[in-house]
């Protein structure tokens, strides 16, 4: 991924995590894990996360995200993201469902992504 793609993927996480309005623990060092990641710093940290509101999906980042496999990538984050906390909320699930739809993936990627993300 490039810049602009990781930046996009950063934002669509957060307000993943955001769905529910809850940031739990477990998913604070879930985006801190992200983060690292994608080589995102804490002052862009700061400015990706400026603007994202509690149940507002920034869903045109997902046009930043040009690869096909990226986008499974992101998906599958995205899953990883609202199960950290160790369920996925029906909030969250809806945001989910968003995203894929904004990423062009159907809904057995979605669930393929919810499958790869359930706790072990």
């Amino acid at each position: 991924m490039d810049d602009r793609s990781r930046a996009a993927a950063y934002r669509l996480v957060v307000a993943t995590i955001l769905a529910d309005g809850v940031i739990r623990d477990a998913e604070e060092e879930f985006l801190a894990g992200v983060r690292g990641r994608l080589g995102i710093d804490d002052a862009q940290r700061r400015e990706l996360t400026r603007g994202l509101d509690v149940g507002v999906l920034p869903l045109e980042e997902a046009r930043e995200i040009a690869e096909p496999e990226d986008r499974q990538t992101l998906l599958r984050l995205c899953a990883e993201a609202a199960s950290s906390d160790g369920e996925v909320s029906r909030t969250e699930r809806l945001a989910l469902q968003q995203i894929a739809t904004a990423l062009g993936l159907d809904e057995a990627a979605l669930k393929a992504a919810l499958r790869g993300a359930a706790p072990r």
